[in-house]
């Protein structure tokens, strides 16, 4: 959603690729840069937001090979990549001179730590530090202090592990109480989760009657770009609620909700 967002403050129009469980597919990406004037793609290769794909290499090099082809740069976008302990490699790895790969400790240390990482190629250097400095000046010193240390002293791994395992904790609770959910282990560290509703739901009638009974949830239209059908989607986020058992009461209302009909389909008489 925040990208959309920029999107539109920039005036940039956005185009959807094809996905499969690894992330964007290279065939459905190379015809998109045939069919249209493409220059810049974004990617969450790892844990992607909101479906959990973990791209491999074999893909990532794939994709590193279509964008160079095309001339299209890329922002490889590591901030929940972070939680795993075992990493596919970047790709920046295999196209240096065309990705800018940013990371954040926000997701796998600490959210209200907000201090990011920007690896981009030198030509790239000075124009990314001029629109650095025009909407922020520079970055906060004493986050970034801190999060430097956490780093080398080992406390941000630490956390990292424990926010892991909370997170693990968690999505089992989500196979515990919802029908249907078979996330792949790796995912299990993932601060969110897509999960596939009842045929009888819709994403958006699905996420307005859980928000009516307090629960707030995001749906497919809230990642969809160019046309957007109903979704049969939600993603749940497992770490905003403050405890498991504010997370279990949540969850309960969704299976809840699952169970019962969709408003639009009961018959008043």
């Amino acid at each position: 959603p925040p990208v959309r967002a920029l999107a539109t403050m920039f005036g940039i129009t956005l185009k959807g690729v094809e996905m499969d469980p690894e992330g964007i597919t290279p065939v459905a990406f190379d015809a998109a840069c045939r069919m249209s004037d493409t220059s810049l793609i974004y990617l969450t290769p790892t844990l992607q937001n909101p479906t959990n794909g973990i791209m491999g290499n074999d893909r990532r090099a794939e994709i590193a090979a279509i964008a160079r082809r095309h001339d299209v740069r890329i922002i490889e976008d590591e901030v929940t990549g972070a939680l795993l302990t075992e990493l596919p490699l970047p790709i920046a790895h295999w196209a240096p001179e065309r990705v800018c790969l940013i990371s954040s400790v926000s997701k796998a240390v600490a959210p209200g730590l907000r201090t990011g990482f920007l690896a981009a190629p030198l030509p790239l250097h000075d124009s990314l530090s001029e629109r650095i400095r025009a909407f922020s000046w520079m970055a906060t010193p004493l986050t970034a202090e801190i999060a430097a240390r956490w780093i080398e002293d080992g406390t941000a791994w630490r956390m990292r592990d424990a926010i892991s395992r909370e997170n693990t904790a968690r999505h089992a609770l989500v196979a515990e109480i919802l029908d249907g959910v078979d996330e792949p282990s790796p995912a299990a560290v993932s601060p969110h989760l897509w999960h596939r509703l009842p045929e009888r739901w819709g994403s958006s009638g699905f996420v307005e009657a859980a928000q009516a009974l307090g629960v707030r949830i995001a749906g497919t239209q809230a990642f969809s770009v160019g046309q957007r059908g109903a979704g049969d989607h939600i993603r749940i986020s497992v770490s905003a609620a403050r405890n498991r058992e504010e997370f279990r009461r949540a969850l309960e209302i969704l299976a809840e909700i699952g169970r019962g009909t969709p408003a639009r389909d009961l018959n008043i008489l």
